[in-house]
């Protein structure tokens, strides 16, 4: 009589533990997917306007393409300089279009900017991995996704320390409401 209520009491202590590891692990999943996806949206939105290029914005850039308005990424276009005329207009090359008052970031700029603002953001025991996956100048348009890894509060049978990935990809527009 009194072994079956001892090993009732074994069998609640066993899932008791069980259970709190299974909260343990996904409240940690949970928590850091939010906080990699927040600080995720908030850094590339204010990189973006970190690489906002101001001078070609104002004074203009010409913008060259075979595609036409349907290309697919930053090898189907090239962004160049414009030239004056004798009349003191701008002018571009054959198959360019001279674009002035729109906005054009700074791939370099941009990334620079994300990676710093993400990394003061972050936990530090977490091992993050970012991967620009496309950054169009003109118009302005990126596609970022971050991989955390974390690692399981006990141990595989080999040993190891088990640990997973958590992804998370966004694609951000930047572009004026009105002009």
């Amino acid at each position: 009589m009194y072994l079956k209520a001892a090993m009732w009491g074994v069998g609640l202590l066993v899932l008791s533990a069980f259970g709190f590891f299974l909260v343990n692990m996904f409240g940690n999943i949970t928590v850091t997917n939010q906080l990699n996806y927040t600080a995720m949206r908030n850094t590339v939105e204010a990189a973006m306007y970190d690489a906002v290029d101001i001078a070609h914005y104002r004074s203009g850039f010409c913008f060259c393409t075979d595609k036409g308005p349907n290309f697919t990424s930053k090898g189907d276009y090239s962004i160049e300089e414009p030239e004056k005329n004798e009349e003191d207009e701008y002018v571009c090359r054959d198959k360019c279009k001279f674009v002035s008052g729109e906005y054009k970031i700074d791939e370099k700029v941009f990334k620079e900017s994300l990676i710093r603002r993400f990394s003061e953001l972050v936990n530090n025991n977490k091992n993050y991995r970012i991967v620009f996956q496309d950054i169009i100048e003109y118009p302005p348009k990126v596609s970022v996704r971050v991989d955390s890894s974390d690692e399981y509060a006990f141990h595989d049978e080999d040993g190891s320390v088990g640990s997973f990935t958590i992804v998370n990809q966004i694609d951000g527009l930047l572009e004026e409401r009105e002009k």
